[in-house]
C-alpha cells in the first residue's frame, strides 16, 4: 500500500490527502500517517515533497562533491573558473491577509 501511495503522489504532487485516500481506497488518517511517517513527506506550497533526501539523491551529491574535490586538488588556482553560477532569484515580500490569498 505504501508503494501505491508513493506512486500516486509522484504522479501528481498537488493532490490532497482526501483525493489520495479516495484513489487508494484508504482512510484519510492512514494515508496521512503513511505520507508523514513512512514516506517522510510534507505539504509545502500545495505540493508533497520529501523532507529527507532519498538514497540515490545522496549518492549523486556524494559523487559530485568527490569530483569537485578532485578537480580542486588537480588545479586549485583554476578551480572556480570552471563553474557557472546563475542566481537571478527575485524574492518579493508579501504577507497574505487570509488563507485564500496565501494559496495564490
Amino acid at each position: 500500500m505504501i508503494e501505491k501511495i508513493h506512486q500516486t503522489v509522484l504522479e501528481d504532487r498537488r493532490l490532497n490527502v482526501h483525493k489520495i485516500a479516495e484513489t487508494c481506497r484508504m482512510s484519510v488518517e492512514r494515508v496521512r500517517n503513511i505520507l508523514q511517517n513512512y514516506l517522510r513527506m510534507e505539504k509545502l506550497c500545495e505540493r508533497w515533497v520529501s523532507r529527507l533526501l532519498m538514497l540515490d539523491q545522496k549518492l549523486i551529491r556524494k559523487y559530485i562533491s568527490s569530483e569537485n574535490l578532485a578537480m580542486y586538488r588537480r588545479h586549485p588556482n583554476e578551480f572556480l573558473r570552471g563553474f557557472i553560477t546563475v542566481d537571478e532569484t527575485w524574492v518579493h515580500h508579501y504577507a497574505p491577509e487570509n488563507k485564500e490569498q496565501s494559496k495564490q
